[in-house]
This record gives structure tokens, sequence and C-alpha cells, in this order.
């Protein structure tokens, strides 16, 4: 009678702090997550003033546009966001290492990933306005610069399917299947945005660049489960009778 009676209120507290203590982790990544959105909508606001001279504003006045660095780090980041969970250092940008650590998460090693990689791989809300970010990039550097931009994400889809499929009948690997069927939602989201994005332009370069596209990836994509918009299709997929005048 003793024992209970002693019991009862430290176990009441411990559930309290137990409470407590999740409701203030719970505030914290909801406004952890808020933080990055913000960021991104930054990001995606400057990327449109400050990526390409447009040609507009006063003759001769300073712009104050991006340098080919930022871009190039600008690039691997989003991409690794969408692939991997992570933003990449500048430092690493420039060592080259980014593009190794997309490999090792697709496919040698999932299990190092952390808990902050795997929150930023399932918020939906970040990763819809990440595939815009780089669905206007993509729309202003294709197809003379990040051509291998498409075949990332097509590339990372099927490592991904391949890997969900691996880990289908192994013991405890529901938590990994679904983080990479979060991958593949992020890079088809991210493909249709770009897809999307392209399929408007109406210049030479870039009829015939969506011609090279729809003949490398256009059956991978369609195969992978994401089926463009009609008005894509036709500007994606009609390369047979359009590839001879074009080329």
């Amino acid at each position: 009678s003793t024992s209970t009676s002693t019991s009862t209120p430290f176990t009441t507290a411990t559930v309290m702090d137990q409470e407590n203590e999740s409701s203030s982790a719970t505030h914290k990544e909801s406004e952890a997550a808020t933080m990055r959105l913000a960021a991104v909508l930054s990001l995606k606001a400057a990327i449109t003033r400050r990526w390409k001279d447009k040609g507009r504003g006063k003759v001769g006045a300073t712009k104050n546009l991006l340098s080919e660095g930022a871009k190039t780090l600008l690039r691997t980041s989003m991409l690794n966001l969408v692939l991997a969970g992570r933003v990449v250092a500048a430092k690493e940008a420039a060592e080259g290492g980014s593009n190794q650590h997309q490999t090792d998460f697709m496919i040698a090693n999932p299990n190092s990933i952390t808990r902050e990689q795997v929150e930023l791989i399932q918020d939906r809300a970040l990763q819809t306005n990440v595939a815009s970010l780089l669905s206007k990039i993509a729309r202003m550097d294709l197809p003379l610069k990040w051509q291998e931009l498409i075949p990332s994400l097509v590339e990372a889809v099927r490592c991904a399917q391949g890997a969900v499929y691996q880990t289908k009948h192994q013991p405890q690997s529901k938590q990994m299947q679904q983080l990479f069927q979060a991958v593949i939602y992020n890079a088809m989201n991210s493909l249709e945005a770009i897809l999307s994005e392209i399929s408007t332009q109406r210049l030479l370069v870039n009829k015939k660049y969506r011609n090279s596209i729809a003949l490398q990836y256009l059956g991978s994509i369609v195969e992978s489960g994401l089926m463009p918009p009609f008005q894509e299709l036709e500007s994606l997929g009609n390369t047979a009778s359009n590839n001879n005048e074009i080329t």
C-alpha cells in the first residue's frame, strides 16, 4: 500500500513530462518545417530575379545576378534535397562529393540516413516547392546547362523502385520502403513540374531538346508510373514525325 501511494505521483508526473516533451518536440518540428518552407520560397523569388539577365531594367545599370558558383551550389543542393533529403555544403559541392552521396543513399547504404534526412524527404509541402523551384531553374538552364537534371531524376526513380522491390520481403523493411517510395514521389513530382515547364518553350533549340528527352527517357518515365498531361505528351512524344524535319 505504501509502495503504491509513493509511486503513483511519480508515474503521473512522468507521463505529464513525456506529454510535455512530445508537445514541445511537435512544436519545434512545426516551426522548423515553416522555416524551411519560407527559405525555399525566398530562394524561388531570388532565382526568378537573379538567375538570368532578361534584358530588363535601365541600360548600363548594375545587375545583381547570382555567380556561377552560387548557381552550381543551388542546383546540387536542390537535387540532393529531392533525392537524399540534404543540402550540400559549399566545400562539398566544390569537391564533387554530392553525387557520391546520392549514389550511396539510393543504392549502397540506405541505413545511414539520418532522422533529419527522413524528415526532409517526407516533407510534402517542402518537396512540392522544391519541385517548382527546380522547374524554374530548368526553364532558364536547359538545354544549354544542367543537362543531367532529367536523367538524374529518371535514374533515381529507377533505383528507388528497385530498392523497394529488393527490400519487400526483408524483416523490418516497411520504414525503408516508405522512405524509398517518398523518394520516388519526390523525383516524379519534380519530373512532372519540369516537363510541364519546358513543354511551353517554343524556340527551335527547346524543341530539339524535348525531342531528345522523349527519345531517351519518355518510355522510362511512363513505365515508372508518371503519365504527363496530354499537352506535354503532344510536345514530348511526337518525335517520330517531328524529328526528321527538326534535326
